[in-house]
Parts: structure tokens; sequence; C-alpha cells
């Protein structure tokens, strides 16, 4: 399989890195050459799915605890 190269200045190797588009309120991550800086696609920045896994647990445990507050009255 032939090796990813950048467009721009044929550059093989790849980082990235994070930004914020001007005037939003969220980062981004986006991938770019390591040799000339040029960028070659974007992703979210943070992992939603993670994000939403720890949400998920803090409310069962907050559950936990509302049914465990409410059952000894």
């Amino acid at each position: 399989m032939p090796a990813s190269c950048c467009g721009r200045c044929g550059g093989e190797g790849f980082e990235v890195v994070e930004g914020r588009p001007a005037g939003a309120h969220f980062r981004i991550a986006l991938v770019q050459c390591a040799s000339c800086g040029a960028v070659v696609g974007a992703m979210p920045a943070v992992n939603v799915e993670d994000q939403l896994r720890q949400m998920d647990r803090k409310l069962q445990t907050m559950d936990y605890s509302i049914q465990h507050i409410a059952s000894r009255r």
C-alpha cells in the first residue's frame, strides 16, 4: 500500500494540532503535514463517545444516590 503524502510538499509525516475556528465556541483537531503545516483533514477535538459514557456513569451514580435517600424515608 502506498504511503500517504502531503499534496503541497510531498511530505509523508503528519501531526494533529488543536485549533478553534474563528468565532466558534468549540475546538477541532487538525491533521496537518509535519513538514509544511498544510491541513489535510479536520475532526472533532473531543471524543463525544467518551464524554457520553462519563455523563452516563455520573447519572447512574446520581440515580443510585437519589434512590438510596428516598428508600430511607
